[in-house]
C-alpha cells in the first residue's frame, strides 16, 4: 500500500477516506490511556470512496441506495 506526505510530512495511506493532521498540544495520564489533546491543522476526505463498516465481527461495504436500484432496473 503506497503512501504520500501530509503538508505536515506525516504519512497518508493512498486509499485512506479521510486523514487529518494535528500537532500535539498536551497528554493527560487516563491511567490505562493516555488522553491525547492535539490540534487540527489539515484534514481531507475522498468523495469517491465508500466506507468500510466492522459490523459482527467482521469488514463490511455498504451499496449506496441509489447503485441498487440503478442494479435493479
Amino acid at each position: 500500500m503506497g503512501y504520500s506526505a501530509s503538508p505536515l510530512g506525516n504519512p497518508v495511506l493512498d486509499d485512506a477516506l479521510a486523514w487529518i493532521d494535528c500537532t500535539l498540544h498536551a497528554e493527560y495520564d487516563g491511567g490505562d490511556h493516555t488522553i491525547v489533546v492535539a490540534a487540527v491543522r489539515h484534514l481531507s476526505a475522498r468523495q469517491d470512496a465508500e466506507p468500510l463498516l466492522f459490523f459482527k465481527g467482521r469488514n463490511a461495504g455498504i451499496t449506496p441506495a441509489g447503485r441498487v436500484l440503478e442494479a435493479a432496473h
